[in-house]
């Protein structure tokens, strides 16, 4: 019975490869780290050597910001919200992709939060109230990439990444207010809200 054992118990080991039967006792450890222990801010040093650095303005992750609305902002850099055109373009049937608001253009991502007469009106009075030029922005990037180079002073910059973000969410919610709620804010209600 032995000389059988022995054979299984050889063709199991070569079959485990690299592995082998050990009497010790059994234990993790980790190469991410430089201790071998799990930590989550070691797992994530290593994926943000691999994450690939994208275009444009980065999004900053401020925690005074909720973070449903950091994720929407994330969303609207890159054109993933569900705007009309987004929507046709996933296949779902929409009666109109043009603005239902200023009749003018495309309802994009964009074109809601930025171009849009109610957005430029809600936008151009947040820039003077902070005392900004509001200047030729006509996309998101542009919008993020002027508030993330607007001042030496990281702390002003952080409170005008604050406002900017509130804008941004505020237009968002107005427009939804007005789509599936019947309710026409003015521009000056949102602003208020602001």
């Amino acid at each position: 019975m032995a000389p059988y054992l022995n054979r299984n118990l050889i063709h199991l080991e070569g079959s485990l490869g690299q592995f082998r039967i050990s009497n010790r006792l059994d234990t993790w450890s980790c190469k991410i780290g430089t201790n071998a222990v799990y930590t989550v801010e070691d797992l994530r040093k290593k994926m943000d050597e691999f994450t690939p650095t994208l275009p444009g303005p980065r999004v900053e992750w401020l925690k005074e910001v909720p973070l449903k609305v950091l994720c929407f902002i994330w969303r609207a850099k890159w054109g993933r919200i569900p705007s009309t055109q987004a929507l046709e373009g996933r296949g779902v049937q929409v009666p109109s992709i043009i603005c239902g608001y200023c009749l003018n253009g495309v309802e994009s991502a964009d074109h809601i939060l930025i171009q849009c007469e109610f957005a430029v009106i809600v936008r151009n009075w947040i820039m003077n109230w902070c005392g900004i030029n509001p200047g030729d922005i006509d996309n998101l990037d542009t919008l993020l990439h002027s508030v993330a180079n607007w001042s030496q002073c990281t702390t002003k910059r952080r409170i005008l990444t604050l406002i900017c973000y509130g804008m941004i969410w505020s237009i968002w919610k107005a427009r939804n207010e007005r789509i599936f709620n019947q309710v026409k804010r003015s521009p000056t209600q949102v602003m208020d809200d602001i």
